[in-house]
């Protein structure tokens, strides 16, 4: 928990695991048994490759210049438009699937690229020279609700009243504190329960990471937000 990701990183969840990784404001969720790269992740670019299994993408803000792309074994996929996104790729690469709940995607592929629209999902076949079908969305499944009910402790953090959305980890301060109005400093937000003898920087570790140079890992869960704000 707590490990902050960067350009080169890849990150592979095994059977019955999820992760949850957060580039400012978009959450990146993905399932089991799945194989994930980021290819380039600075601040106008966000470039994953999907080797393998799902991932479901909410992208909450996209400034002009702004790239979100999730390069599978059939192509490209980029994500247009603010929405709500998932991607899966077959265990042998063959096939591809976008399914766009909101928002807008392109999809590129050998050399040509088509839309996606909101309820729309497109499904790519082939590598060498793949072909794609166009249907409208089915009903939610088990994954897509557990990414709805994240999307929805996010939305309705109380923590969003106090720092910015772009700030990762924002939404797990609510379950490990409260926040006080303090004369002096403001707003300041205290944990609710820490072990005897703690202290900030004492619990975790430090990492060289590039760009950023040492980065503090906070051992405790809500550890994030409070040691990179």
């Amino acid at each position: 928990p707590n490990r902050i990701v960067t350009t080169g990183d890849g990150l592979w969840t095994d059977d019955n695991s999820r992760a949850e990784v957060h580039v400012g404001s978009t959450a990146i969720r993905v399932g089991p048994q799945t194989a994930f790269d980021f290819v380039n992740v600075d601040d106008q670019t966000l470039q994953g490759r999907l080797a393998q299994g799902r991932v479901s993408v909410r992208v909450r803000l996209i400034d002009e210049g702004q790239v979100y792309e999730i390069d599978t074994p059939n192509g490209a996929v980029s994500l247009t438009d603010v929405g709500d996104y998932r991607i899966e790729v077959s265990g042998d690469g063959n096939q591809s699937r976008v399914t766009v709940w909101s928002g807008g995607a392109e999809v590129m592929a050998a050399g040509s690229s088509f839309q996606v629209h909101e309820h729309q999902f497109a499904s790519i076949t082939g590598t060498d020279s793949p072909t794609f079908d166009l249907e409208d969305v089915g009903p939610r499944d088990d994954w897509d609700h557990w990414c709805a009910g994240r999307d929805h402790r996010e939305d309705n953090s109380q923590s969003l009243r106090y720092v910015s959305r772009e700030m990762p980890g924002y939404e797990d301060l609510d379950e490990a504190g409260h926040w006080i109005a303090d004369a002096e400093f403001g707003n300041v937000w205290i944990p609710d329960s820490v072990p005897p003898g703690w202290a900030p920087y004492h619990r975790g570790y430090w990492v060289w990471r590039d760009p950023w140079g040492w980065s503090w890992i906070d051992a405790a869960p809500w550890g994030f937000a409070p040691f990179h704000y």
